[in-house]
């Protein structure tokens, strides 16, 4: 299938879009009303399938922050996402189907392309509403020029990748280097991508621990993890720790730093009051070495740019 026709494809008739109509209806009835309106928190892991977590599982990777939000809330099992990264995020950031949505170029690297300045992005609705926007991670929706960046889309901050960390040699074929961004300058050159996740975490934590100070203002954190996407990283401390390969161990990292985030929402109070969705943007990669696996994959998996179940449902 090529992108121009799974493009048309069913794509982002995600539990998502029920969310934000009673989200947005939440904003319009208790912003009169005096009550206090929820803070929201968006994870979006990549390349990760619902076969990856323990909860749906997986014999080989223990999972169990991310199970407590499934155990805790609700689990959307009947929706579709793309099976790539950039429609996921597109239709998550407009609430509209990719097709619809001329970048005018690419957004990786080398690309001049972006979310076009006449569209309106869920973080410019939710700062315009009142909101504190923050995103850490993956962005992939445009970076050149620096009108596309997030901190120029809707958000106040932002320290991450402008894209995935593949785009390096020789994983792609392109002499851009790969950077990291706080906000709208280069501040780590070239990136430790073992400490990624790590890093992203620590910037969570401090966005979430500035609100003890700010509080009655709701938020919005975006957490768009550069994993599980290839080539896989992670610390030492959490090498070999899955019995899953090194595929495992980064998916164990993802759900360390969930619980990361989750504590520091409880120390400053405001767990009761925060809306959490965890979420990927589509299955694992296709035809990637076994090493890149070992016995990580869990029943039912699906892959990226697959159209059966876990390339698409997550």
């Amino acid at each position: 299938m090529t992108k121009k026709n799974f493009m048309s494809f069913k794509i982002f008739i995600r539990a998502f879009s029920v969310f934000l109509f009673v989200f947005f209806s939440t904003i319009c009835c208790r912003k009169s009303n005096g009550q206090q309106r929820p803070n929201i928190i968006i994870f979006l892991a990549d390349d990760v399938g619902y076969g990856d977590l323990s909860l749906y599982g997986n014999p080989n990777i223990r999972t169990p922050n991310i199970d407590s939000l499934a155990s805790s809330g609700i689990r959307f099992t009947s929706f579709e996402a793309a099976t790539w990264c950039v429609p996921s995020r597109a239709e998550l950031m407009t609430g509209r189907y990719m097709a619809r949505t001329n970048f005018h170029g690419g957004t990786g690297a080398g690309g001049h392309g972006g979310i076009p300045d006449t569209i309106l992005t869920l973080a410019q609705s939710l700062r315009d509403a009142g909101y504190s926007t923050a995103m850490v991670g993956k962005w992939h929706l445009g970076y050149d020029p620096k009108k596309y960046l997030p901190t120029n889309r809707g958000f106040e901050s932002w320290l991450g990748l402008p894209y995935s960390n593949d785009y390096k040699l020789p994983y792609v074929n392109t002499n851009v280097p790969l950077v990291m961004y706080r906000d709208t300058t280069v501040v780590e050159y070239p990136v430790n991508q073992d400490s990624l996740t790590v890093k992203y975490t620590e910037e969570a934590v401090r966005f979430i621990r500035s609100r003890d100070t700010v509080k009655g203002t709701p938020f919005f954190l975006y957490f768009a993890y550069n994993a599980a996407h290839l080539p896989l990283h992670t610390t030492t401390e959490f090498y070999g720790k899955s019995g899953a390969g090194l595929r495992g161990d980064v998916i164990q990292t993802i759900d360390w730093s969930v619980g990361k985030v989750l504590t520091a929402l409880r120390n400053v109070g405001l767990d009761s009051n925060t809306i959490v969705y965890f979420g990927s943007d589509n299955g694992p990669w296709e035809n990637a070495p076994d090493r890149s696996y070992g016995d990580s994959l869990g029943s039912g998996q699906e892959l990226l740019l697959g159209i059966h179940d876990n390339g698409v449902r997550h």
